[in-house]
């Protein structure tokens, strides 16, 4: 069963290899993904990963995001991923009453935002903007008016 899942990520200290390593594993899981993040230089925050595929392939790619060396620690050593949180994961088609279905992604694309506004405007063209509600929208310690990653 296809599925699609909008992935919450902290930050990435080494954001060219952290992003290489997360569309090589969607390459290699045969998934679509879209990331979006803020920030320019190594180090981005505000990363949010929208991806769809079948439901096995997106639970491998959490796996691998978990148990696998993806970024650096502050000090230049390989770490896992521990400062992420899944906010929404669904069979694909399904949507709030009142919204229309996600847009079908293809291939692999990531995008910088440079507002909370333009960072909505994205995942509203893809029909994953409201993925949740008031302040639990975009997860913990986030502002309903769409602050925060």
């Amino acid at each position: 069963m296809r599925e699609e899942i909008v992935i919450v990520i902290d930050h990435m200290n080494d954001a060219p290899a952290y992003m290489r390593t997360l569309e090589r594993w969607a390459s290699e899981l045969v998934c679509a993904g879209l990331l979006l993040y803020s920030d320019a230089g190594r180090r981005v925050s505000g990363v949010m990963l929208v991806m769809q595929g079948e439901a096995g392939a997106l639970t491998a790619f959490l796996q691998r995001l978990r148990s696998e060396m993806v970024d650096v620690d502050a000090k230049g050593r390989r770490c896992k991923e521990r400062c992420s949180t899944v906010l929404c994961r669904r069979p694909a088609g399904t949507f709030k009453p009142g919204y229309r279905p996600a847009a079908a992604l293809t291939g692999w694309r990531a995008a910088r935002y440079a507002s909370a506004e333009e960072r909505d405007a994205l995942l509203d063209d893809v029909g994953m903007l409201h993925v949740g509600s008031g302040a639990e929208r975009f997860g913990v310690g986030v502002s309903a008016a769409g602050g925060g990653p």
